[in-house]
């Protein structure tokens, strides 16, 4: 029963890891940001996470384009939901996202935390992974 106590905290050590990563690994790619509203000009929206953990989002308006390169960490506790911080494109984006859900053609994510704070920060991204 001891050995059992002592290698529990390892074994959920190595269950948050390795699911961290298969998050990390599922991220990775062009995801389209989709629009809940219709819009008369030509917007797109794009955003590529890549494996050294930068986010470059693509922004199409018009013939106006944009590019933002920004950075981002999976974040995962055990027993806890699954995160990204976004760090460097801008107030409206940045934050702390939870992941709602991740699979190899939707993302979808609601901010829960903007600078330290919790409250107003209520954003709902939803997006189709890119071919």
């Amino acid at each position: 029963m001891k050995k059992f106590i002592v290698f529990l905290p390892i074994i959920a050590l190595l269950i948050v890891s390795c699911s961290k990563k298969r998050d990390q690994k599922k991220i990775i790619g062009s995801w389209e940001y989709q629009y809940f509203q219709h819009h008369e000009d030509n917007r797109a929206i794009t955003w590529v996470f890549a494996d050294d953990q930068t986010l470059t989002q693509y922004h199409i308006e018009d013939t106006n384009a944009d590019t933002i390169v920004a950075t981002y960490a999976i974040e995962k506790k055990f027993g806890d939901a699954h995160y990204v911080i976004i760090k460097g494109i801008d107030t409206d984006n940045d934050g702390k996202y939870q992941i709602l859900k991740l699979n190899k053609k939707y993302l979808i994510m609601e901010r829960v935390e903007q600078n330290g704070h919790t409250q107003g920060v209520f954003v709902r991204k939803e997006f189709i992974k890119k071919q």
